[in-house]
């Protein structure tokens, strides 16, 4: 993203000093600032810094409180599924029609895959968290779901 800044700038530059700006900067700026942001997802989700909702969160029971952690869990692996489905689609179509940008002509389907792996590798993480939070409410409802036990 540094990188990308720093060609913006100096684009900007070249256009104000000789009118001559970087050629196609935009298009590689929003091929490669898209990937930059994606592949911050997978560590974002490993982290759990995903936006929650938790006003009611020192009202409900523990027990209620991990039971929601897990559903919303489920729910952002059902999200980051269907990004990743809908994206390697779109990235297939792109093949199929022999997409390229307008400016550099450069082939759009394998910044679009690149894309799809990422959302992939991100939904393999929630996968993982979703696992977490499933694990915790079981021990909170514990086996036969009548005792639980504590772990605030």
């Amino acid at each position: 993203m540094l990188v990308l800044a720093g060609l913006t700038v100096a684009d900007a530059l070249l256009r104000w000093y000789w009118t001559s700006p970087f050629e196609g900067l935009n298009e590689i700026v929003s091929l490669f600032f898209a990937a930059a942001v994606v592949a911050c997802l997978p560590y974002a989700l490993s982290i759990g810094a995903e936006l929650t909702v938790d006003l009611l969160a020192a009202r409900m029971s523990t027990r209620v409180s991990a039971l929601l952690e897990a559903a919303g869990a489920l729910l952002n692996l059902a999200f980051f599924a269907m990004i990743a489905w809908h994206v390697g689609r779109f990235a297939a179509e792109l093949a199929e029609q022999g997409r390229v940008t307008i400016i550099l002509r450069w082939p759009e389907p394998p910044f679009m895959y690149a894309l799809a792996a990422l959302f992939v590798i991100a939904v393999l993480v929630q996968l993982l968290a979703c696992a977490r939070a499933v694990w915790k409410a079981r021990l909170v409802f514990g086996d036969n779901g009548a005792t639980a036990i504590p772990l605030d």
